[in-house]
Order: C-alpha cells, then structure tokens, then sequence
C-alpha cells in the first residue's frame, strides 16, 4: 500500500540524482589566461634547441622563458647581453613570451660636474 509520502519521496530522490548528473556532466571552467605580464632585463643565455632563454630583470631572481613559433621578436637578435623588454603569458604551466623587443642599452646617468674653481 503506498501512502501520499512515497511518491513524493521518490519524485526528490528523482530531482536530487538528476542534479547530480547534470552538475558531473558539466565542465569546470577553464582557467583565467593572463595576456598581460612584462619583464625587462639582460639576456644571459639563449638554447636554441630546448627554445628557451634566461633573462636577470632589473630587480629580482634570473627567469626562463620559452619561445614559440608565434613569439615576435623585434629590434634585433636574441642574444646573451641583450638589453630586452618580453611581454609574456603562462601556456601549459611554461612561461611563454610572446613579444620580446631587443631594446638599447640604459647608459649611467652622468655625474655631475664638479663647481667651476674660481682663480683668485
């Protein structure tokens, strides 16, 4: 003999399953992509077969980064002692550059000159 309750407990236990289903079936969201990392620096080496580079930025522990096909490289050649300015994104857990501009050296600011002497 079924009583007014079964139903209506059998019709949750229907929605409560299907909600699990759905909430499996659907996938998670991918993670945010970040376009818009920068680094400035010195190259102090480049592998050409592995396609990564180190750069030491203006402040702060030396960097790899890869290169792709799609990286663009501006102003010259990639090469150790070059003043760079990369901007670069994360691939696959790699930090990839995807723009880097081989930039002129900053000279030292200049010293300042010493007064003129006066001759007495």
């Amino acid at each position: 003999m079924l009583t007014i309750r079964q139903p209506i407990l059998t019709a949750l236990a229907c929605v409560a399953s299907f909600t699990q289903v759905a909430s499996a079936a659907s996938p998670s969201p991918a993670p945010a992509i970040v376009h818009g990392n920068s680094l400035a620096g010195v190259v102090i080496s480049v592998n050409q077969t592995a396609k990564t580079f180190i750069v030491r930025p203006h402040s702060g522990a030396s960097v790899t980064l890869h290169l792709t096909g799609a990286t663009r490289i501006s102003g010259g050649t990639l090469a150790p002692s070059a003043h760079v300015q990369i901007r670069w994104m994360e691939v696959k857990g790699k930090s990839t550059a995807t723009s880097i501009a081989i930039v002129p050296a900053t000279p030292p600011a200049p010293r300042p000159s010493p007064p003129p002497t006066r001759k007495q």
